[in-house]
């Protein structure tokens, strides 16, 4: 099974793909009168097999949504499919590619650790982006040219993690109508459980910030 966990470090990030912790600001001109917060997300498997969803899209084809399955190997390569969700194709500017829906959600908790803002549950495209710093060859691994977001399947290996910049679509919470003040960002992988995984406590992470 793979096992994701959002992290703050542990990886071999660059000044183009820094971290949740020190890439976050207050975005007050890509929504004028809004004011978003934006920041980075970096999701690791840290389990030991793939996370590998798959869909019945016809390669190249653009729907608006198609079902996809998590395919869970066993040793021997053997494997078994189960449900996950859906496959949402984004027609916006810049995007123009599948996401699997409901894979993160972004909460906004002030000092007291009460939720004062969310961001809907955004879609990522799954693949392997940065590598963890203790990561080892995984016994099964589902690979695919690098950078593609696939159509009909999409993986994140074990030692690996999927980044997704802070300056790229729905990667904020609104924090328009909030005072002033010291708050923390909760990044939560999986807000469904819809991803079978080997450890399903270890899906949420939180760093400070000042607005």
């Amino acid at each position: 099974l793979p096992d994701l966990e959002p992290v703050l470090d542990g990886v071999s990030s660059t000044p183009d793909l820094p971290l949740p912790a020190q890439s976050w600001t207050v975005d007050t001109t890509t929504q004028p009168g809004r004011r978003l917060l934006r920041f980075s997300s970096v999701t690791a498997n840290v389990g030991a097999g793939p996370l590998h969803a798959i869909s019945n899209v016809a390669p190249g084809a653009v729907v608006p949504t198609a079902e996809v399955w998590q395919r869970v190997w066993y040793e021997g390569l053997g494997f078994s499919d189960r449900p996950l969700g859906t496959f949402l194709y984004d027609g916006g500017t810049g995007h123009r590619h599948i996401h699997v829906a409901d894979f993160e959600e972004y909460r906004l908790l002030d000092g007291n650790g009460k939720v004062v803002a969310t961001h809907q549950k955004v879609s990522f495209c799954l693949m392997d982006n940065l590598q963890l710093h203790d990561a080892t060859p995984p016994d099964v691994g589902v690979y695919r040219p690098s950078g593609e977001c696939g159509s009909v399947e999409q993986s994140i290996n074990p030692g690996w993690t999927d980044y997704y910049g802070a300056l790229l679509a729905d990667q904020w919470i609104d924090v328009t109508d909030l005072p002033s003040g010291s708050y923390s960002v909760q990044i939560v992988v999986d807000p469904d459980d819809l991803i079978l995984e080997q450890d399903e406590t270890n899906n949420s992470v939180s760093f400070p910030v000042d607005i």
